[in-house]
């Protein structure tokens, strides 16, 4: 599940996985493309907002917290045998939980915290 940081990477065209091996600022990367004075907090929240935004549409088409799954072999089940994460299973609900949490995610109700909405300046999108 992705995080605020990796959402904003993803939508402006990096490719999260090969982010990590470049050999370049991204925060100047992005002020140079916007020309905007961005700092580490303004990208964040932009992701936030992003992510955000992306589960808002899914609430909207009918997704239901059950919706949000992964593959048994993704999250290794049944575990590998070898390799560096052999005999590791995660806990892909405790992870989901977790990430909702995080991000304003209200699990009783199955929507977005209003606070946090308002927070975004998303609070019209609900």
């Amino acid at each position: 599940i992705m995080s605020g940081w990796q959402h904003l990477m993803n939508t402006s065209g990096v490719c999260i996985f090969a982010a990590d091996g470049l050999n370049f600022r991204w925060i100047e990367l992005m002020r140079a493309i916007t020309g905007w004075d961005l700092n580490v907090e303004d990208l964040k929240q932009t992701g936030q907002r992003i992510g955000t935004m992306l589960h808002l549409f899914n609430l909207r088409e009918g997704f239901k917290l059950s919706d949000f799954t992964m593959p048994e072999r993704a999250r290794g089940n049944p575990p590998l045998t070898a390799g560096p994460t052999q005999g590791v299973t995660l806990d892909f609900e405790g992870l989901k939980h977790q990430y909702f949490e995080a991000m304003g995610f209200d699990f009783a109700s199955g929507r977005f915290r209003k606070d946090r909405l308002e927070e975004l300046g998303l609070q019209n999108l609900a």
